[in-house]
């Protein structure tokens, strides 16, 4: 018999366990894989960003979008990154701040896993491993948490067992078939934080990496609304597009793909070069060819690909186009639109998209308002955010909410 049960053991169940089990509650985390955090060792290449200083709740999505931002607040508060540094310090994990972005001191994501574990040794809470959660039943005050060969009984359940993503690494939809059989809807889960498939030519440029701008605009009857714009590296590969800055934008084209919605999606290959620069170069480079004059500006792959598009000749000088035709080939190389037509998915994916409605929990507490007594954290609900930390973030900062809300219920019981 335990105080409180929490299903999965990734960094929001883990946080959610440590918070109430150092307020003194009995507490289990019931994990199906053989070890902790195994998504999490993934993250940030392995160096796990876990918060950083400029969190900005709005570069987090959810499936209706109302509110959200408001939920997001009173979870997290209005420093989260404080709160996330004061969560680690409090159980042994120093951090490195690289220019506002947080890492553990380490640069490891197992150093994370390793002091998380130690500090629910030192607690008291009990791991049961590959254990698998089949069904929750209410029995008069308690749940009764149903596994292939036994069972678990608690007061309370937290369930924070994460999404499809990285399937590779346990990820599973365990925890949405817990949810639904619970009453609870689920939105539509899709990966997100990662790449982007289209059947335009440019894959024929796939391994070429370069600085570019996106941006996503949804189409209107010929109005068009700008939804997101990134700028960073680009990384073409032969089913798309690839980088941070096309993980930062995933969400938001995936739903529009789920939604069957118009829209566009326009790369500039030079951002931060105008017309006026290009014609400063122009007056000096005359005798050069036009792919070559470009390769001043940008990688020579690109330079070739945009000149065979507009002008038809790789070969062809700058003496011997008209001004008026470079004018065209750097519009082009500045508003190009690409044809989006899907997504990567959930091996891939860095996180979901979709999940528990954060209608269906308290924005207070987390527990649903369906089910008392049940509580939901991290990845599971409706909230994903960019990179940069922003889903770690949401992970402990979540599971730490719920924990502490399932103390304060068991307190006043």
């Amino acid at each position: 018999m335990y105080d409180l049960c929490v299903i999965g053991g990734g960094v929001a169940g883990i946080s959610a366990a440590i918070t109430a089990a150092q307020k003194g509650m009995k507490v289990a985390i019931i994990e199906k894989d053989k070890k902790l955090g195994r998504k999490l060792y993934a993250t940030g290449n392995g160096r796990c960003n876990l918060t950083n200083q400029y969190i900005d709740y709005e570069k987090c999505y959810n499936s209706s979008d109302k509110d959200y931002v408001d939920f997001l607040y009173s979870v997290m508060g209005d420093h989260a990154y404080e709160a996330v540094n004061d969560f680690c310090k409090s159980i042994g994990i120093l951090t490195e701040d690289i220019k506002g972005y947080v890492y553990p001191k380490s640069f490891q994501a197992s150093s994370v896993v390793w002091a998380m574990s130690d500090k629910l040794a030192e607690l008291g809470v009990k791991i049961h491993f590959k254990t698998f959660i089949k069904e929750i039943c209410r029995d008069n005050s308690l749940f009764i948490l149903k596994a292939q060969n036994e069972e678990f009984t608690c007061s309370q359940v937290i369930i924070a067992c994460g999404g499809k993503s990285y399937e590779s690494l346990g990820g599973t939809d365990s925890g949405y078939i817990l949810a639904k059989n619970l009453g609870h809807n689920i939105t539509t889960v899709r990966p997100a934080l990662c790449g982007l498939t289209t059947k335009d030519a440019i894959t024929k440029l796939s391994g070429v990496r370069t600085k570019a701008k996106i941006s996503v605009y949804k189409d209107y009857e010929c109005d068009y609304e700008l939804l997101v714009s990134e700028i960073g590296e680009l990384q073409i590969s032969d089913y798309g597009l690839s980088g941070i800055m096309i993980f930062n934008v995933s969400s938001q084209v995936g739903r529009l793909l789920e939604d069957n919605d118009d829209f566009t999606v326009t790369m500039d290959f030079l951002p931060g070069i105008d017309m006026s620069k290009i014609k400063e170069m122009y007056d000096v480079c005359g005798d050069r060819t036009v792919v070559g004059f470009l390769n001043t500006f940008m990688n020579d792959k690109l330079a070739s690909f945009f000149t065979s598009k507009i002008l038809k000749d790789t070969k062809i000088k700058l003496k011997n186009i008209d001004y008026y035709d470079l004018e065209d080939l750097i519009h082009e190389i500045k508003n190009y639109d690409i044809e989006i037509n899907g997504i990567k998915g959930y091996d891939q994916a860095q996180v979901c998209a979709g999940g528990i409605s954060i209608n269906q929990v308290s924005d207070h507490t987390l527990m649903s308002v369906k089910e008392e007594g049940v509580y939901f954290a991290g990845e599971i609900l409706d909230i994903d955010g960019i990179c940069g930390g922003y889903n770690i973030t949401f992970a402990i900062l979540s599971g730490k909410k719920a924990g502490e809300s399932a103390y304060d219920k068991n307190k006043s019981n």
